[in-house]
Order: structure tokens, then sequence, then C-alpha cells
């Protein structure tokens, strides 16, 4: 589901978090895409991960417009 709802101005944000010791993998992202047809009034969707993601999983992502930030990767800038 969704795990943090974030909005300014028109923006409005779903959120879902992962805190694997390792890459989030495909199963996370399928997840969040199957829950946004109960989010009618959010125009974004977000999967944050503390390490990384998949191949896959970005693939997934990319192609059903979810955004992935990894606050390893996207945040502190390591690895």
């Amino acid at each position: 589901g969704i795990d943090l709802l974030l909005f300014k101005d028109l923006e409005r944000i779903g959120v879902q978090c992962k805190a694997y010791n390792k890459n989030v993998g495909i199963a996370a992202v399928r997840e969040l895409h199957g829950v946004k047809s109960h989010w009618t009034d959010l125009n974004r969707f977000m999967l944050v991960s503390l390490h990384g993601f998949s191949r896959q999983a970005k693939e997934f992502a990319n192609q059903h417009n979810i955004e992935l930030f990894s606050i390893e990767k996207d945040h502190f800038n390591i690895g």
C-alpha cells in the first residue's frame, strides 16, 4: 500500500517505502502499480528504497510511470 501521502500545490504523490538490505525487486514495483487504481486522486507514485532497485524493477517502473528513489544512491550518492 501507500506509506506516505505528499501534497504540494497541485502535486499529490503516493509513496511506498521499502527498508530491504538489498536492492528492491520487481515484485515491490508491481505491488505499487496494483494499488494505483485505488488512489485516483494522486498524480504521481514513488517507491523509495534504502539501497537500490533491480534492473527488472527499473524497467517495469519506467513502463508504468512509477518513480524510483534510492536513499543510498539518489540522496547520499553512494554506490
